[in-house]
């Protein structure tokens, strides 16, 4: 296990729209920080879209697993593969910010203790599902 090295779990379907944004948007975060990353995109899509799901890993230097099982099988092979010091989830339909290995990595080097997991806020942008526009995000909300 190296130092401050992450390994990213991606689970997805169906999804290589959503998934080329989000490996665009971890290479810029993987750009901006010093230590290893390893990024896995477990995958149960099916023909074309599994194609273009291998082709974006390839392109954007993450690995590609398959599996056809539910989320949170895909979840548990990222686990099994992952060789960095923290696992890091997303999901295939987000986008991350630039600093957000190196903000997750301070909040755990600053702990202090053993750290079971780091959690970010979301921010919502473009459309909102409907489950979206009845929640109200809290600003008392501290962690």
């Amino acid at each position: 296990m190296k130092a401050n090295s992450f390994s990213i779990v991606i689970p997805t379907h169906n999804r290589s729209a959503l998934v080329a944004v989000l490996l665009q948007t971890l290479s810029i975060a993987r750009a901006g920080f010093t230590d290893a990353v390893e990024v896995f995109v477990i995958d149960s899509s099916e023909g074309d879209e599994a194609t273009t799901i291998q082709e974006l890993c390839v392109k954007w230097g993450a690995s590609y697993l398959r599996c056809t099982n539910n989320v949170c099988k895909k979840r548990n092979i990222g686990i099994q593969r992952a060789s960095g010091e923290y696992v890091f989830f997303t999901d295939s339909d987000c986008e991350v910010p630039p600093d957000i290995l190196n903000q997750h990595a301070q909040a755990y080097e600053s702990a202090g203790e053993d750290v079971g997991g780091v959690l970010g806020l979301t921010t919502i942008t473009g459309n909102l599902a409907p489950i979206w526009r009845t929640l109200e995000l809290d600003s008392s909300f501290t962690a």
